[in-house]
């Protein structure tokens, strides 16, 4: 049962609760005193917060004149919107640039032939393998490359064929050798057909006419026929043919990168690249041709010198240097050149041979019975090419004992590749061929065919064949295979009494073998080599490098490593050398042998497996080594266990697999193509395989090999890249630029130009100084000057109509920083010269209400007058060094605060605004600490308050029931001395 409590007296009937909160309520004035002050302080504290909120947006429009650079805003425009817009940023330069678009991005696709259902019948496909990036033998070749890095001077030629029909030819936008030969093929008025033969262009004429003398020429101002190579002399020639000179060919200016099928030449920094040894038997030559690093001599009378200490003071006396690049790593043939010349101190002269084929070494020693001969890196047994890349292979090992040597064929023909980078860089190495037709004609190659051949160009070895056998009466011709990555044989005799033959060692390696009673042979892939140590990173991944990130390794014994892949690695090599460097597990990374990706091996001979997984990004999945690997079943334990990053990849099928299953089986894979099915809507087969590149340009271009499935692949567009001529109004004068998007970054410097459409005519992109972006931004400025203004004004006020104080009314910090301000934005800049000393001169002035106004027509004027003078008005900022601070004698310290030897006035408004909002020490910062300071004590004063009164309460209440039980002992004597009377 509950129990019944209440203050009032039993005895006296006085409500004691009620009291002592009454008295209490009295004593408690005090506190509540200290209450209102907490909530004064908490609203001046909100008050401040909000100064401070207005006073960083004020620092951040002060500090845009400079951070973001405003007064080098600039818009773009275009002529025709239609064709391209252009977008500047606060680096690009004024002015008018010309653009012609002569085609836009293209990315491949290619449609099969027809199938009888989707999804019911299977179609035959056991696998298909999918390249993307390279592994093609039919390169196109960029007329950049020709005439020894010279290209060729694009323009009109003039043909006239032997039937006396002329044409001009318009080759002002091509951009291949294909391009050329495609435009004159496509020529209607003329019978000639253009084709190449290794590294020249020949004309044939078709007509069987000898009316006329085969005549080619220059076009009226141009010098294209010339440059390339067909040009005729004057009245022609009295032939079907013209053979053109070899325009493949190199000079000083060939870049590295291009030589070897791209596969450019290794040079590496800090380290001898190769080494030479003359005939006289004296020390090895060592050749370096990376990027050298030397102390410089900085002031005094050796500056700019390199520091040689045999020549100039040591010790003490010694010249202040610093460490300084003082030369470039090789880049260009006449780079390799001048190094070998150089740093062999004339015992080897090198110089390009006189075919233009690669380069020729000459031995200036007197002859003591030692080899010419070359070296690879420090030491004989250095893995890296670089000498071979040069083409010095031949020199390597024995070397020569002749005074000169002539380096292999350092690029291919036109349009096709080096026969030495087949097989993954294994090359060609036997000449053992014989090919027998269907009708029992045979000819035995292998005394026709020599190792020139095999080294050269492989167009030239598939001509070379071809010729000898027509002239051999062979009813057989060699050309490219399907799939565009080997060679294909076809018999055209017609005959059905014997098998068509192909055999010998060199019909292996071009992977033509064959004996049987089908009249052709398409040839495997020959595993062109586009890889190797001196690619460019930029070049993996479709051409889009490899992204940054962590990768971890487990190899098969268990130990596991957590790489981080950088993204500056220069070149495959840099990645391989990094890899092959991480201490803790047993891997060898290297290109692997077919050339097309690079391999990681674990030579653990752990009994497990060899994970690579990403941590962190998609670096292992980019360079196609992500997964879990394992030795075949049965393998010992020290066979090494492979991760091979092949860009080749192969998606397998079952017979049975309908269209629609191997549409979904290719889309799954990854392989860098997308997949679907289309029907044409015929009444038979209709249903196709459509093949799309999921990449853009040329970095998209496939290659599918259908392993001989009949796939009947029809390109219906071809991945090219986008073709835009800058600068002149005819092309032919004009700067090719193409781009694997339709986007061109940096043409111009800070312009991006995004392709919309072609067009015959330039189309005319104007880059003007952005004054509207500048105003913006002054009056932005403006805008938060003003509500710093106003935001201290709605705290430090007073209205007399309700007599209501602002939270801050005669706070000194609000004045201190008003004053401040006005003092700033009325003050002159620091060290600036011009006309313009005040911001009152340019339009920006304190007007009514003591807010600032802007006027844009006296602003822009002022940037008439004197746009430099302005912008150094508002963002001129120059730190001053910090020189030390001698405190005593031979004792000095460094300064701690910077100084400045030019400061605009938005800078000094920025500097300002810090000093108030500094988070550590500002003005508001340590206002709000005194204002904390205050709150805490406030709420000590109101916690003793509560003390002091529950203690009063205590003794109220004490003295209470005191007098209540005093009354109750006088009611009972009362009652008692009632009874006694």
């Amino acid at each position: 049962m509950g129990s019944i409590t209440s203050s009032v007296g039993l005895i006296s009937g006085i409500d004691s609760g009620s009291l002592i909160q009454q008295l209490l309520a009295i004593e408690a004035r005090p506190k509540q005193l200290a209450q209102r002050r907490i909530l004064q302080l908490q609203q001046k504290q909100a008050a401040f917060l909000s100064i401070n909120s207005s006073l960083l947006a004020l620092g951040t429009a002060a500090g845009k004149f400079r951070l973001d650079k405003i007064f080098q805003a600039t818009s773009a425009t275009s002529s025709n919107q239609d064709v391209l817009s252009a977008t500047s940023s606060t680096r690009a330069s004024e002015g008018t640039y010309r653009f012609q678009v002569d085609r836009l991005v293209s990315t491949q696709r290619a449609l099969s032939r027809g199938f009888v259902d989707r999804d019911s019948s299977g179609i035959g496909a056991t696998q298909f393998s999918f390249e993307i990036g390279g592994g093609g033998i039919d390169e196109s070749t960029e007329l950049a490359e020709l005439n020894g890095g010279n290209g060729i001077k694009r323009g009109k030629i003039n043909i006239t064929d032997r039937a006396g029909n002329s044409a001009t030819v318009d080759l002002s936008t091509v951009v291949t050798v294909q391009d050329v030969l495609d435009r004159i093929n496509a020529e209607p008025n003329i019978g000639v057909t253009a084709s190449v033969d290794d590294g020249a262009i020949i004309i044939t004429d078709e007509t069987g006419s000898t009316d006329s003398n085969l005549i080619i020429s220059n076009g009226f101002g141009y010098e294209t026929a010339t440059s390339l190579g067909i040009a005729t002399a004057a009245g022609g020639v009295a032939s079907n043919t013209v053979n053109g000179s070899n325009i493949r060919t190199v000079s000083e200016n060939t870049a590295l990168s291009i030589l070897n099928d791209g596969l450019g030449v290794l040079v590496r920094d800090g380290s001898t690249d190769f080494r030479i040894f003359t005939r006289d038997g004296g020390p090895a030559i060592s050749i370096d041709l990376g990027e050298v690093t030397q102390e410089v001599v900085t002031e005094g009378e050796f500056e700019g010198q390199v520091y040689d200490p045999d020549t100039m003071p040591t010790g003490d006396d010694k010249p202040e240097t610093e460490q300084q690049v003082t030369r470039s790593r090789a880049a260009t043939l006449g780079d390799v050149i001048e190094q070998i010349n150089e740093q062999s101190d004339g015992k080897v002269t090198a110089q390009i041979n006189a075919a233009g084929t690669g380069l020729e070494l000459i031995d200036n020693t007197t002859d003591a019975g030692s080899a010419f001969r070359v070296a690879e890196g420090a030491t004989a047994s250095s893995t890296a090419n670089t000498a071979r890349g040069l083409g010095l292979g031949g020199l390597i090992g024995a070397g020569t004992t002749s005074a000169s040597f002539t380096g292999d064929r350092l690029l291919s023909g036109l349009n096709t590749v080096l026969a030495r980078n087949l097989n993954g860089g294994a090359g060609l190495t036997s000449t053992d061929l014989t090919i027998t037709d269907r009708a029992g004609n045979s000819l035995d190659l292998s005394a026709i065919l020599t190792t020139a051949d095999l080294s050269g160009s492989l167009n030239s070895l598939v001509n070379t064949i071809n010729s000898e056998l027509t002239s051999a009466g062979v009813g057989v011709q060699v050309s490219l295979n399907d799939a565009g990555n080997g060679l294909s044989a076809v018999d055209s005799t017609g005959a059905t009494a014997g098998n068509f033959t192909i055999a010998g060692d060199l019909a292996a390696e071009l992977g033509l073998t064959k004996d049987s009673a089908a009249t052709s042979v398409q040839g495997g892939n020959l595993q062109m080599k586009w890889i190797g140590q001196a690619t460019s990173m930029d070049r993996l991944n479709q051409g889009r490098g490899i992204e940054a990130g962590e990768i971890r390794i487990t190899d098969a014994s268990g130990a596991s490593q957590l790489i981080t892949i950088r993204d500056d690695f220069q070149n495959v090599n840099e990645l391989l050398d990094f890899l092959n460097s991480r201490p803790g597990i047993e891997i060898e990374a290297a290109v692997n042998d077919q050339g097309d990706g690079i391999v990681i091996r674990d030579l653990s001979e752990g009994a497990g497996e060899l994970i690579i997984e990403d941590v962190t990004g998609t670096a292992a999945k980019q360079l196609n080594i992500d997964g879990t690997f394992s030795r075949a079943e049965g393998a010992p334990v020290t066979e090494a266990i492979v991760a091979d990053g092949s860009n080749e990849l192969v998606v397998e099928f079952d017979e049975n697999d309908t269209l629609q299953e191997v549409v979904n089986k290719i889309n799954l894979a990854g392989v860098g193509v997308s997949a679907s099915i289309v029907s044409d809507g015929s009444s038979n087969s209709p249903f196709r395989m459509n093949l799309t590149s999921r990449y853009t340009g040329s970095a998209g271009e496939f290659i599918i090999d259908t392993g001989g499935f009949n796939l009947g692949l029809e390109e219906l567009s071809a991945a090219e890249d986008a073709v835009v001529f800058f600068g002149a109004e005819d092309p032919a004068k004009a700067v090719l630029l193409t781009s694997t998007t339709n986007t061109l970054d940096n043409v111009v410097e800070g312009v991006t130009i995004d392709l919309k459409g072609t067009s015959d005519e330039p189309v005319e992109v104007v880059v003007n100084r952005n004054t509207s972006a500048i105003e913006d931004a002054v009056n932005g400025f403006v805008e938060a000057f003003n509500s710093v203004i106003t935001t201290m004004g709605q705290f430090d006020t007073y209205n007399e109509e309700t007599e209501r104080r602002g939270a801050l009314l005669g706070d000194t910090t609000v004045s201190n920083v008003r004053r401040a301000l006005y003092r700033a934005i009325q003050a002159n800049p620091q060290d600036v010269d011009g006309q313009f000393q005040f911001l009152f001169q340019v339009g920006v002035r304190v007007g009514e209400g003591a807010k600032l106004e802007f006027d844009r027509d006296k602003f822009r004027q002022a940037l008439e007058t004197d746009f430099d003078n302005v912008a150094e008005l508002f963002s001129a900022f120059e730190l001053a060094p910090r020189e030390p601070i001698e405190i005593a004698p031979g004792a000095f310290v460094q300064p701690d605060q910077d100084s400045y030897n030019q400061l605009g006035v938005g800078e000094q408004i920025k500097l300002l605004v810090e000093n108030f909002t500094n988070s550590i020490d500002g003005l508001l910062k340590r206002k709000d600490e005194n204002l904390l300071a205050q709150i805490d004590q406030q709420e000590k004063r109101i916690e003793r308050f509560d003390i002091q009164l529950e203690r009063r309460r205590a003794q109220l209440e004490s003295q209470f029931i005191a007098m209540e039980q005093a009354l109750s002992q006088l009611q009972n004597q009362q009652s008692a001395l009632s009874q006694l009377g």
